[in-house]
């Protein structure tokens, strides 16, 4: 019983001490960026635990293809915007394993060279639905004569 009461005085400090302002929130924290407008969720899910194809289409994007053949191209944050293509690139899945919106998962990055440093964690900014002939034009960019 004693501890029920200790920890209930804990909890009203705590709450008190919001209640006053006294807090510290880090401004890193209370400014995060958004996305200019969110992007909507996806009507076909991508299973991350069950992908055929990841592949880096530009520093920041990465286009992925479930066994479903359901795709998606990805916008990542920083520091997932210098990628190439034979960086380490992984899933960080909380919950069930499906990509349907922005926040679903988190990315998980490493340069190709950098065996020193531990994996880099990165937010998906924007996720876009594509067709498998969209996908196939980033796979076979239209050559420029």
């Amino acid at each position: 019983m004693k501890k029920i009461a200790i920890l209930a005085a804990a909890v009203a400090v705590v709450a008190g001490a919001g209640a006053l302002g006294l807090t510290h929130v880090p401004a890193a924290r209370a400014a995060d960026p958004a996305p200019a407008a969110m992007s909507p969720p996806l009507t076909q899910c991508i299973d991350t635990r069950s992908l055929k194809t990841k592949m880096i289409v530009s520093k920041n994007q990465l286009v992925v293809v479930d066994d479903f053949n359901h795709a998606a191209l990805l916008t990542l944050s920083q520091p997932c915007d210098q990628m190439d293509d034979l960086d380490h690139i992984g899933f960080l899945i909380e919950g069930d394993s499906r990509l349907c919106q922005i926040h679903d998962v988190k990315i998980e990055y490493a340069h190709q060279d950098d065996h020193l440093h531990p994996m880099l964690r990165c937010l998906i900014t924007d996720l876009k639905p594509l067709t498998l002939d969209q996908v196939k034009a980033y796979s076979y960019p239209a050559k420029s004569h």
